[in-house]
């Protein structure tokens, strides 16, 4: 009678070699690999349980408790438990995956578990996906806010039930919408708005995009620019790195690709075109005007 050896345990990704980038977070830790074409990643298992997101490429996840092997391309989660065997053959097209391996005490502080191997179709997770590989090489305060909320807006969309959701946002969720316009020059997190609203990180990051239609840090980095844009025509004589600085970018030219991405043209641009328009002596202020008023800080 033949004994078959337990599967290897690894750290995810796998294959730490193909990592191009991590994060640790409470409760999680966050890992992205580029695997290459055709290669095949043996028989092994992980010590916690896992979510990996194809963000590119395919591969396919080989089971051994009975399962067809599982085609996964860019729409496709795959969830672990703990110490799940599996093995990989990777397409040629190669992979890139967002893995997120996860303590279990935190998924049994959220209420939540991974009972079973499973490859979902969950292409808002993919795109989130995608989205947080991107983030992760950013360099503005906005990116701890912008990766942890993605992170756990995975979590729970991979995880989620399909109860129904509230006709309009509940006064917490409210509150902490009005707290990320008001302060959205200050250093904010995920956990942080969580805890004031009394609600775990997982489910107020979901409730908060279901609810607005924008995840937090989205909505902190937009209310930046728009301040920046408003500042750079305001205080014509303030350098652009000032301005980049003050409203939370700590490299002058990620803000400056910001910036562009989110209006249409370089900040130097954008403060040559207004300067070019004068102003009527004695013109009431647009509301445009008064926005800006309300969002500079005070002096």
């Amino acid at each position: 009678m033949s004994c078959r050896r337990a599967p290897q345990e690894l750290p995810l990704p796998a294959r730490r070699e193909y990592m191009t980038g991590e994060a640790s977070l409470r409760g999680l830790r966050l890992a992205v690999a580029l695997y290459p074409a055709g290669m095949r990643i043996g028989e092994h298992a992980h010590e916690k349980p896992s979510l990996t997101a194809i963000a590119g490429g395919g591969l396919v996840e080989v089971q051994h408790r009975g399962a067809r092997p599982a085609r996964c391309e860019p729409g496709v989660v795959v969830l672990r438990p703990a110490g799940e065997p599996h093995a990989n053959d990777i397409s040629s097209a190669g992979v890139v995956n967002v893995e997120l391996e996860i303590d279990p005490d935190f998924l049994d502080e959220c209420g939540l578990r991974i009972a079973r191997a499973a490859a979902l179709a969950r292409p808002a997770v993919a795109a989130l996906a995608s989205r947080l590989r991107r983030e992760l090489g950013a360099s503005d305060r906005a990116k701890a806010l912008l990766v942890e909320g993605l992170a756990l807006e995975m979590l729970a969309l991979s995880l989620a039930d399909d109860r129904a959701r509230p006709a309009s946002p509940p006064a917490w969720l409210s509150r902490a919408y009005e707290r990320v316009r008001a302060e959205f020059r200050e250093k904010l997190t995920v956990a942080t708005l969580a805890a004031d609203a009394g609600l775990h990180p997982v489910y107020f990051a979901r409730a908060f995009r279901e609810a607005y239609g924008v995840a937090p840090g989205d909505l902190l980095r937009k209310l930046r620019i728009e301040w920046a844009a408003d500042e750079l025509v305001r205080r014509p004589a303030r350098s652009i790195a000032r301005v980049a600085s003050d409203a939370g970018y700590y490299d002058q030219s990620h803000f400056a690709r910001v910036f562009a991405a989110t209006t249409g043209r370089s900040p130097l641009a954008h403060r040559a075109a207004f300067a070019r328009r004068p102003v009527a002596h004695g013109a009431a202020p647009s509301e445009r005007a008064k926005a800006r008023a309300k969002a500079a800080p005070g002096r």
